[in-house]
């Protein structure tokens, strides 16, 4: 009998450009190949590890104000929600999700535009402590 061993937490987000993954990087390739031997239907691409992304997280108390001072035009997904929008005028993905319990947003975006993203972050946050 096979025992079950926890691998690694899966999040999906729903996001208008289709359904994307998020794992730990050292399951992915696990992941993937059991999608693709079990995924039956024809219209389901499933694609590998986006190289090109990067991904960065707000989480804490102060996860929402950084984000409206970072980012004031864009309103903060909720709780498990995805929505668009853009931070020092660089196009991001936010879902409404993380892994502390507390407030969180993760932010998904090219990776070569990340640094900007990340000054704008820090700059918004150091006010706040």
């Amino acid at each position: 009998m096979r025992s079950t061993v926890y691998v690694s937490c899966l999040c999906v987000w729903a996001h208008a450009e289709g359904f994307w993954l998020e794992a730990e990087r050292a399951a992915l390739a696990g992941l993937l190949e059991h999608l693709r031997r079990h995924v039956a239907a024809d219209d389901v691409e499933i694609a590998g590890p986006l190289e090109d992304r990067a991904l960065l997280a707000l989480e804490g108390p102060a996860a929402p104000a950084v984000l409206a001072r970072a980012a004031p035009r864009a309103a903060a997904p909720g709780a498990f929600a995805c929505a668009d929008a853009a931070i020092a005028g660089v196009s991001v993905a936010l879902a409404g999700f993380g892994e502390s319990g507390e407030s969180a947003v993760r932010i998904a975006l090219a990776a070569e535009l990340a640094p900007p993203v990340e000054v704008a972050l820090l700059a918004a946050g150091a006010p706040l402590g």
